[in-house]
Formats: C-alpha cells, sequence, structure tokens
C-alpha cells in the first residue's frame, strides 16, 4: 500500500522532529550541569569561648551538625557539614577532609568545676530559605547546650530527643521540630512541634505538644495550639485562637 504526504506536510513533522531533538538536547544539558556552584564569601567557623557557625549574607545553608564526645568527656566535638564553603578559624576548628571546604570539626572543652549549663555552640544562619538538623551523639549528662538563630527566610529545623537546644525561626514562615529544647517561632505563620517548650511568636501559629509536659505559647495572631500526651499548659495570647488540651491535666487559657 503507498501512501503519499504533501510537501507541507512533510516539511511540518521534521520540524517537529528537529524541535523535539533541540529540546532533548537541551533538558540533557541542564540535568548534567545541575545547580550553579556557590560563588559567594565562605561562611566561618570560629571559637570565642564558644564555636561559633555565621552564614554569609544570601546564602541558603542546609547545615548537618553532629554532636559527639572528644577523647574524653571532658571534650565535645561538632561536626558542622554545610552546602557551602566554611573558612574555618585555626584554633579549635578545622577541615577533616582536606578536599571537602564544606565540613569543619571543631572542639570544645568542658570545664569539669562547672555548675551551670553553658553556652557550647551558636548557630547563626542567615537571609535564605536554610534548613538544620543536630544529631545529638553523646550519653549521660551534660552542662551545655546550643543555641540555634535561622534568620530571615522559611526555614525548617529538626532536633533529637537528646538535645539541650534554644531554637529561634526569626522572620518568615518556619517549621521548627524540637526534642527537649526550646522553639521560638518568631515573626510569621510558623510550625512547632516541640517536647518541652514553645513560643508561636507574631503571626498565625500552629503549635503542637508531644510525650510528656509541655508550655505552649501562642504569642500575637491566630494560633492553633495542641497539647500531647501529658500535664500540658495552654496560653493563647491575643487573638482568636483554638486550644485543644489533648490527654492528661491541662491548663488552657485564652487571653483577651
Amino acid at each position: 500500500m503507498l501512501f503519499r504526504l504533501g510537501g507541507h506536510r512533510v516539511f511540518r513533522v521534521a520540524v517537529v522532529l528537529i524541535l523535539l531533538l533541540v529540546l532533548a538536547v537541551v533538558v540533557r544539558i541542564a540535568l548534567h550541569q545541575g545547580p550553579e556552584p556557590y560563588k559567594g564569601p565562605p561562611a566561618t567557623a570560629v571559637m570565642d569561648g564558644k564555636i561559633v557557625y555565621t552564614a554569609a549574607p544570601g546564602q541558603a545553608n542546609h547545615v548537618t551538625v553532629t554532636e559527639s564526645w572528644g577523647s574524653s568527656k571532658l571534650i565535645l566535638t561538632y561536626l558542622i557539614n554545610d552546602v557551602v564553603p566554611i573558612k574555618a578559624s585555626k584554633k579549635h576548628c578545622s577541615h577533616p577532609d582536606a578536599d571537602d571546604r564544606t565540613k569543619v570539626l571543631c572542639t570544645v572543652e568542658i570545664d569539669e568545676m562547672e555548675t551551670d549549663p553553658s553556652l557550647r555552640l551558636s548557630l547563626r544562619l542567615g537571609d535564605g530559605d536554610d534548613t538544620a538538623v543536630v544529631h545529638n551523639r553523646t550519653s549521660g549528662f551534660i552542662l551545655a547546650y546550643n543555641e540555634i538563630w535561622l534568620g530571615a527566610g522559611d526555614d525548617t529545623w529538626t532536633g533529637t530527643e537528646r538535645e539541650a537546644q534554644n531554637v529561634y525561626g526569626e522572620d518568615g514562615d518556619d517549621t521548627l521540630t524540637t526534642g527537649k529544647g526550646s522553639a521560638f517561632g518568631g515573626r510569621g505563620d510558623d510550625t512547632l512541634y516541640v517536647d518541652a517548650f514553645g513560643h508561636g511568636g507574631a503571626g498565625d501559629d500552629v503549635l503542637h505538644g508531644d510525650r510528656g509536659e509541655q508550655f505552649l505559647y501562642g504569642d500575637e495572631g491566630d494560633d492553633r495550639l495542641y497539647g500531647g500526651w501529658g500535664d500540658d499548659q495552654l496560653y493563647g495570647g491575643p487573638g482568636t485562637d483554638v486550644l485543644v488540651g489533648g490527654l492528661g491535666k491541662n491548663t488552657v487559657k485564652q487571653d483577651d
């Protein structure tokens, strides 16, 4: 059987095939190239009585921190891994892999005579949409805590059960998940999952408690607070709030 195609139709088919071929080449090049590498100034890790990790302006940081014991239980180590280059101070911080400038290992000593908790790590992120997580690999009781400042942007923080952290979302619509630490959403519509203490801050926030006793504060805005499995205390603050105590003997208060 013989099929005949007009000249115009053959031309249109050829044009479509060429366009499809060009599109496939462009997509393949884009996938091969991946995201453009970061070219701005590095983040910094320095020792100033505590480890201070500071993002550079304009960075979007994706930080993983692993906290563990050093050569003894009087030395803490912090392995900080980001997606941007990090400039490490020569004292107490170094690059464990000379070929990977996005990772630093810092050490801090604990005074065995201390009787009060002391700040050991200050993580200060900036104006991008950042993510951060801390894995605490230590065991036993320790008189040390960390502070995490997420900065402006829609940030995500994930803690663990074994933690002593104060986490500050600051500006933006943040999602904060903490273990035994404290979470402060800051300005924005934040979502907090807490196992101890949570402040929503200004904005329409959602706070979820977990097991045990939680203290949840909605603060300014139309907030929703949900207690967990335990004797919780829920304080709505100014605004039209929804307060749900959950299981346990709860204290629920809505401010005018």
